[in-house]
């Protein structure tokens, strides 16, 4: 499972799963995938193989941050990066879950 830890507010997260690299306000993990949050930039990025065993719960701190990350302190260009090169059906689903969420948000 992924575990966001959080300092002063949304735009700095530290997630520790795997191999991980902390800079002041962006994250890199890499691993079978590699996921970056970073509210300065504007960036969220999923690379890499998504088949964890429970994918909801995995991915729900991510989730977290990026509704939150949405409704406090988006930047007014947000870009989206998936290199995704396997998925299981469970990642599937949470894919659309998290596309449905940025749609939501962008037509607020």
């Amino acid at each position: 499972m992924i575990e966001i830890e959080k300092k002063d507010s949304v735009e700095a997260v530290a997630i520790k799963w795997g191999y991980v690299t902390v800079t002041e306000k962006s994250v890199d993990i890499l691993v079978d995938q590699a996921i970056v949050l970073n509210a300065d930039e504007g960036l969220i990025e999923i690379r890499g193989k998504s088949y964890p065993e429970n994918t909801f719960e995995f991915y729900a701190p991510m989730m977290d941050w990026v509704r939150e990350y949405f409704e406090t302190s988006a930047q007014d260009v947000t870009t989206v990066n998936l290199e995704i090169t396997y998925f299981n059906s469970s990642s599937s689903k949470l894919f659309f879950d998290f596309f449905d969420l940025c749609y939501h948000i962008k037509t607020i």
